[in-house]
């Protein structure tokens, strides 16, 4: 994973954020985050992909050691005979959730499903959507992909490289952006034996 845009903010009480310059006029306020769940804190999140392997563990994360989220949205494209709503409830029946459903199951209150897909211009988004999605989403995890081996080339191509430019896209268009983090591709370390959780060059 590769994290593209990280700014510093500053998160007020009322959940709004602002960016704390300081007189040098680089950004700070990072440096004093104590933990990932207060950096989560008050921010909105978007994750695609949360129907994949991936997606589903980054998602269960997201919710059970960052509960002061103030909102997770996740793009879920329509299938032909499911709607989304269909999909978002499968999604969280699956026994990953299972923990969560045990302790809280209020926090699946913050978790909204959008519709989208990251096939299409402009992510097949709704204007309202995506008018709503720039005002509330501050981090954007891109997990979204086919990883099809036999995949025909144009439809590799328009899923994981135009499919990841849309979402840039869509990260610039942010009002208060925070972090941009993109899940590549699963052979990028392919040569090593263990990988470990740091950048690689």
């Amino acid at each position: 994973m590769a994290n593209i845009g990280t700014e510093s903010v500053k998160i007020l009480k009322h959940g709004s954020i602002n960016r704390e310059t300081n007189e040098n006029g680089t950004h700070e306020g990072l440096n004093k985050t104590n933990s990932l769940e207060e950096f989560y804190a008050g921010n909105g999140i978007l994750v695609t992909g949360t129907t994949g392997f991936l997606g589903k563990g980054l998602l269960e994360k997201l919710i059970c050691m960052c509960p002061r989220i103030a909102a997770t949205f996740i793009l879920i494209r329509p299938k032909t005979n499911k709607t989304i709503e269909q999909r978002f409830k499968k999604l969280i029946d699956d026994p990953i959730y299972d923990s969560i459903k045990a302790k809280n199951t209020a926090l699946f209150n913050r978790v909204y499903p959008v519709n989208g897909d990251v096939s299409l211009p402009d992510l097949g988004l709704s204007r309202e959507d995506r008018s709503m999605l720039s005002e509330k989403v501050n981090i954007v995890f891109h997990a979204a992909a086919t990883v099809r081996f036999n995949e025909p080339l144009h439809v590799a191509v328009n899923v994981n490289t135009k499919g990841t430019d849309r979402i840039i896209e869509l990260w610039n268009e942010l009002k208060h952006p925070i972090s941009f983090v993109h899940v590549s591709t699963a052979f990028s370390n392919a040569n090593l034996h263990e990988i470990g959780e740091k950048v690689y060059t």
